[in-house]
């Protein structure tokens, strides 16, 4: 099988992001028991309050929304482009003080529809995004 590479190199030489690797990953779909992205978002991220970090393949940058908040948070980490390996570039487990804050919703359900990224949806963004983690 010929799997195209979205993000070369990114955890060290040779350990590849795949095209095949984008979106919600099986594990999360699993425990949701769906394939609908919004269910997924809505399960993981507000009922359950868990913060999502990802790698958007489009725009090469990293994003947090932080779910664990009285409001959602859509923020940009810190990034120091002196490490030569894209996931070494961030901590992936930045907290709410730091990076830029791009998006607030006081109300959870309205962060769905609401965060937009490069004029495209989050559903379209989240297709096309490494999904780092989700605690």
């Amino acid at each position: 099988m010929n799997r195209i590479i979205a993000a070369p190199d990114f955890y060290g030489p040779g350990e590849h992001i795949y095209d095949d690797q984008l979106g919600w990953p099986l594990s999360e779909r699993t425990e949701v028991r769906s394939n609908i992205s919004k269910e997924i978002f809505e399960f993981r991220v507000i009922r359950q309050g868990f913060n999502m970090t990802f790698y958007y393949v489009d725009n090469d940058e990293f994003y947090r929304i932080f779910g664990e908040l009285s409001s959602i948070e859509l923020r940009q980490p810190i990034r120091d482009y002196s490490q030569k390996y894209k996931a070494w570039q961030i901590d992936e487990n930045f907290n709410a003080c730091q990076g830029t804050l791009l998006q607030e919703f006081e109300n959870p359900y309205d962060a769905w529809d609401g965060i937009i990224i490069d004029g495209k949806h989050l559903e379209d963004v989240l297709e096309r995004s490494f999904i780092m983690g989700i605690d």
